[in-house]
C-alpha cells in the first residue's frame, strides 16, 4: 500500500498485470520502521540515491563508502531488497521510471512531506519535488518565489538552483552540486553569502512586527489551549515569557533561507551553493541562518549539548562579523539569538504539534531548545525554576508519576520542597544526562541505591534541588507498593504533569509515616476518608493510623510482608539490597561540620536553631546539633552525680564560676576532655559526616583557648593552640559577636569589660587561624539582625557545597 501511494503521488497507477509490459524492477532501502526511504531502478549502475545522503560522521562515511563499493562490485541486486511493480503509463509523466538514471527519496514524514526525484543526464542533473500535502504545495510555491527573487539579485557569492518548471504540486530544479563538496564548518563562503543577502535585503523593524509576521502569539496560544497536544507545556510558557521580554525592541531583518544547514548546500570554487529554499522568509533577524547552521549541526550531526553549541556560536560568529551584518549598530549577538530561538522554536513546535509520531531527532531538538531557552532566560526565571521546567518537559513523553506533588505549575514548587518521581529504570540515565548538560546546573551529585537514585542539583545561583528517581517503592528491606501499578494508574493534570492516583498517594503517605514510626501530620488526616470504602486489610490498618494519629508499625509491616514482591526469593533480594544501601551510605556524599562560638548572650542558640531549619530545608541534608564537644565521654561531674543530673546542673549554673587554680587539676581536666575531642572526632566523622550529615557545634574547642575558665581550666594559651592542631578542623567556624550593651540586655552573666576582652581575643584568634588554615574557614560575624546572620551562614555553606 505504501508503494502504491508513492507512485500514485507521481501520477502513475499500479497494475496487477503480470505481463512484461509495464514491469518495473526496483531496489529499495528502508527506514528503521520498514517504510521505503530510497528507491532506485535495479538496472542503475550508480547509487544516485546517495545524492540525498549527507556524509558528516564516521558512521555515515562508512555507510556511504560501503554502498559505493557494493555498486562498484555490481552486487547491489543481491544485497539490497528487491521489489517489482507494474505501472500504467500516464499521458504526462514527470520522469521516465523505466530508465536507469533516477533515484527517489520518500522525504521526511509529516505535513511538509515531499517526494524528491533525482534524474541524471549527460551533463547535468535535475531534482523534481512532488508535494504530497497541501502545506507541502505552499512550500514549493514559496521556494519558486524565493528562487526567482534571488536570481533577480544576481548574487556573486551565492549559487542557487534555476527553476526549470513549476506546477501546482511540483517543481523541477537544476542540480548545483557539480564539482562541489559539503562542509560542516561555518566559514568564509557562508559568511560572504549571508553578508551579500543582508546587504541587499535587510531593513530595520520592531520585534512586534516580527511577532505578527510569524504569528507567534497565535501559534503559542493554540498550542497552550490544546490539552491533547504532544508538545510539553513548560517550553511553551518559557517561549511566552521570552517573547514578552522582546516586545518593544527593534531588529534588523532580511531575507533568509530558513533551513540553512550543511545538508542543504555545497561549496565549489569558494562559492556557496544553497538549495531547498522552501522555508525562505523575507523577515528573519540577521544571523538567523548562521545560528541555524551551527545549532542544527550541533544537535543532529554532532549530538552536542547546548553549552558546547553556544561556545561554537560565539567562536564562529565574531563580534566584528555580527557588527557588519547589523550595519555596525550596537546590538548584541545574544539579543538576536533570543529572537532566533523564539521564531524557530515556535514555528517548529507548531509543525510537530500536528504529528502523532515523532522521530528521535525531534526529541533531540526539543531537549536542546529547552536548554537554550533556560540559558538565555536566567534573568527572567530562577535557575531552580528553569531546571524544574526542563525536567518535567523531558518527562512529558515518558512513563512517570510524581509522588506527593502539588497540583500546580511545577516551577512554583517551594524552595524548601524536593521532587520524588516514580519512573521506569530505563529512563534513569536519560534524565541524569539532561541535568548534567543543562546550562543552569553548576554541579550534579548522584547518590545511587538499589531501588532509587538521588540527584542533588546545585544551580548556577547556588540554589539546590533534590530529585529522587524511584523505580521500586521501598522501606528498608520491604517493597511498600507496586511501582509498575503506580505508573499504570498515574493521571495527567491540566498543567501537563503526571501525578500518582489519589488512592496511591493516600496509601503512600500512610505507609511512609507509619513504617517510620511517625504520626501523620494533622493537615493530611483528611485523606483517611479516601480509605473508608476499601475492604483490603492494608487500607483498614492505614485508615486507623490516619484517624487517631497513632502508629501501627507492626500491623503495617505484616500487611506489606504479604505482598508478592516481599515473598520467597524476592524477599531475600530486597534485604540484600537494603544491606548494600546501608553500606553505601558510608561511601556517599560527604557531610559538613560547622562550629559556632561566642560569649554568652551573643545569640548562638537562636542562630543555631534557625540555621538548622534552613539547612535541612534548603540543602536537603540531615542536621545534628552537638554541644561543645563530641560527648564521647560524659562531663566529669557525671561520674559522681550521674549523667542526667550533671547535665541539668551544668545547664542551670552560671558560666565561669569554677575556682580551680591548680595546674595539675587543669591538666587532668583538659586531658579528659581532649580525649573526648580526639577520639570523638572519629566517631562524629564516621556516623555523621561520612553519611552526609551536617553537624552543628554549639561552642567548640576554641572556648578552651580563649575562655578556659568556663570549663574550670587554667592552662597557657600556647599549649591549647598546639593541641588544636591535632584535631580535625570544622569546615566552617563562625564567631558571633555583638555590642557589649546589646549582650547585657539579653543576658547579664558577664561584665562589660569581660565581654569586650573575650570578644577581641576571639576575633584575633579567628584572624590568626583563618590566615593559616586554607581548607577550614574562620569567620567573625556581628550578630545584630537574626535574618541577616542566618542568611550569611546558609549562603556561605551553600556556596561551599556548590563549588
Amino acid at each position: 500500500m505504501i508503494m502504491k501511494s508513492i507512485f500514485e503521488a507521481l501520477h502513475f497507477t499500479l497494475s496487477d498485470n503480470t505481463s512484461k509490459r509495464g514491469r518495473l524492477e526496483l531496489l529499495v532501502i528502508h527506514n528503521p520502521d520498514g517504510t521505503p526511504r530510497w528507491i532506485t531502478p535495479r538496472a542503475a549502475k550508480k547509487p544516485l540515491f546517495l545524492k540525498f545522503y549527507h556524509r558528516s560522521t564516521l558512521r555515515s562515511w562508512l555507510i556511504y563508502s560501503l554502498i559505493q563499493l557494493i555498486y562498484l562490485l555490481r552486487v547491489q541486486r543481491f544485497l539490497l531488497k528487491r521489489r517489482t511493480v507494474y505501472l500504467h503509463r500516464p499521458e504526462r509523466q514527470l520522469f521516465d521510471p523505466f530508465g536507469d538514471n533516477w533515484a527517489l527519496f520518500t522525504g521526511t514524514p509529516g505535513p511538509n512531506n515531499k517526494l524528491v526525484i533525482y534524474t541524471e543526464m549527460a551533463e547535468s542533473g535535475r531534482f523534481i519535488k512532488v508535494a504530497t500535502t497541501q502545506q507541502a504545495k505552499q512550500l514549493l510555491q514559496n521556494e519558486d518565489d524565493a528562487l526567482w527573487k534571488l536570481n533577480f539579485y544576481s548574487p556573486q557569492h551565492l549559487r542557487v538552483p534555476t527553476v526549470v518548471s513549476a506546477h501546482s504540486n511540483t517543481i523541477e530544479l537544476t542540480d548545483i552540486s557539480r564539482n562541489g563538496g559539503r562542509t560542516d564548518h561555518f566559514g568564509k563562503p557562508h559568511f560572504k553569502a549571508l553578508s551579500e543577502i543582508y546587504s541587499k535585503t535587510s531593513e530595520r523593524i520592531g520585534f512586534d512586527t516580527l511577532i505578527a509576521h510569524h504569528a507567534l502569539d497565535g501559534k503559542l496560544s493554540e498550542m497552550m489551549d490544546d490539552d491533547n497536544s504532544n508538545i510539553p507545556k513548560a517550553i511553551l510558557r518559557k517561549l511566552t515569557l521570552l517573547i514578552e521580554s522582546l516586545k518593544g525592541t527593534n531588529a534588523r531583518v532580511s531575507m533568509g533561507h530558513g533551513d540553512f544547514t550543511p545538508w542543504n548546500m555545497y561549496v565549489a570554487d569558494g562559492i556557496l551553493g544553497v538549495y531547498d529554499w522552501e522555508l525562505s522568509n523575507s523577515q528573519l533577524p540577521v544571523g538567523y541562518d548562521a545560528f541555524h547552521f551551527i545549532i542544527q549541526k550541533g544537535i543532529l550531526i554532532e549530538r552536542k549539548p547546548w553549552k558546547e553549541i553556544r561556545k561554537e556560536l560565539h567562536a564562529a560568529i565574531s563580534a566584528e562579523r555580527f557588527s557588519a551584518w547589523t550595519c555596525n549598530e550596537l546590538e548584541s549577538l545574544d539579543l538576536y539569538l533570543k529572537m532566533y530561538l523564539a521564531i524557530n522554536t515556535v514555528n517548529n513546535l507548531k509543525l510537530y504539534s500536528r504529528q502523532k509520531h515523532w522521530h528521535p531527532q525531534v526529541h533531540w531538538m526539543l531537549a536542546t531548545w529547552n536548554e537554550a531557552l533556560s540559558d538565555v532566560m536566567q534573568g527572567q526565571k530562577s535557575p531552580r525554576e528553569l531546571i524544574i521546567m526542563d525536567l518535567f518537559d523531558l518527562l512529558h513523553h515518558k512513563n512517570y508519576a510524581a509522588i506527593k506533588f502539588p497540583n500546580h505549575l511545577p516551577e512554583r514548587l517551594s524552595e524548601y520542597s524536593d521532587i520524588d518521581l516514580c519512573i521506569e529504570r530505563k529512563d534513569l540515565n536519560t534524565i541524569s544526562q539532561m541535568l548534567l548538560s543543562n546550562p543552569v546546573v553548576k554541579q550534579l551529585e548522584l547518590n545511587h541505591q538499589t531501588f532509587m537514585r538521588n540527584l542533588r542539583i546545585v544551580c548556577t545561583d547556588g540554589s539546590i534541588l533534590s530529585v529522587d528517581l524511584i523505580w521500586k517503592i521501598k522501606y528498608k528491606g520491604l517493597e511498600m507498593m507496586d511501582a509498575k501499578q503506580v505508573l499504570a494508574d498515574a493521571y495527567v493534570t491540566h498543567h501537563g504533569i503526571k501525578l500518582m492516583r489519589l488512592i496511591d498517594k493516600v496509601r503512600y503517605i500512610g505507609l511512609f509515616y507509619g513504617l517510620n514510626n511517625r504520626p501523620i501530620p494533622s493537615k493530611l488526616e483528611a485523606y483517611e476518608q479516601i480509605l473508608d470504602n476499601s475492604t483490603t486489610e492494608l487500607d483498614r490498618v492505614l485508615s486507623a493510623n490516619y484517624s487517631d494519629s497513632c502508629t501501627r508499625r507492626p500491623e503495617l509491616k505484616s500487611c506489606i510482608q504479604q505482598l508478592p514482591q516481599n515473598k520467597a526469593f524476592a524477599r531475600i533480594l530486597n534485604h540484600i539490597g537494603y544491606a548494600l544501601d546501608s553500606l553505601r551510605q558510608f561511601f556517599g556524599s560527604q557531610g559538613m561540620v560547622i562550629s559556632f562560638s561566642g560569649v554568652d548572650g551573643a545569640g548562638k542558640s537562636t542562630i543555631i536553631e534557625n540555621t538548622k531549619q534552613e539547612l535541612e530545608k534548603k540543602l536537603r541534608r540531615r542536621v545534628v546539633v552537638l554541644r561543645h564537644r563530641p560527648s564521647f565521654l560524659p562531663i566529669l561531674s557525671a561520674w559522681t552525680k550521674g549523667r542526667k543530673r550533671a547535665e541539668k546542673d551544668a545547664t542551670e549554673s552560671l558560666p565561669r564560676q569554677g575556682k580551680n587554680t591548680s595546674a595539675m587539676s587543669s591538666a587532668l581536666r583538659f586531658l579528659y576532655y581532649y580525649t573526648d575531642y580526639f577520639f570523638g572526632q572519629f566517631i562524629v566523622n564516621l556516623i555523621y559526616k561520612r553519611r552526609g550529615f551536617i553537624v552543628l557545634y554549639d561552642r567548640y574547642f576554641f572556648d578552651f583557648i580563649i575562655d578556659g575558665k568556663r570549663s574550670n581550666i587554667q592552662l597557657p594559651e600556647g599549649i591549647l593552640k598546639r593541641a588544636y592542631r591535632l584535631l580535625f578542623q570544622p569546615d566552617f567556624n563562625f564567631f558571633l559577636y555583638a555590642d557589649a550593651n546589646l549582650i547585657l540586655e539579653r543576658k547579664q552573666e558577664l561584665s562589660k569589660d569581660v565581654i569586650n576582652e573575650l570578644t577581641q581575643r576571639y576575633i584575633d584568634l579567628f584572624k590568626g587561624l583563618g590566615s593559616r588554615k586554607r581548607s577550614a574557614k574562620y569567620i567573625s560575624v556581628e550578630n545584630v539582625d537574626l535574618h541577616s546572620t542566618v542568611s550569611l551562614v546558609v549562603s556561605t555553606t551553600q556556596l561551599s557545597i556548590a563549588s
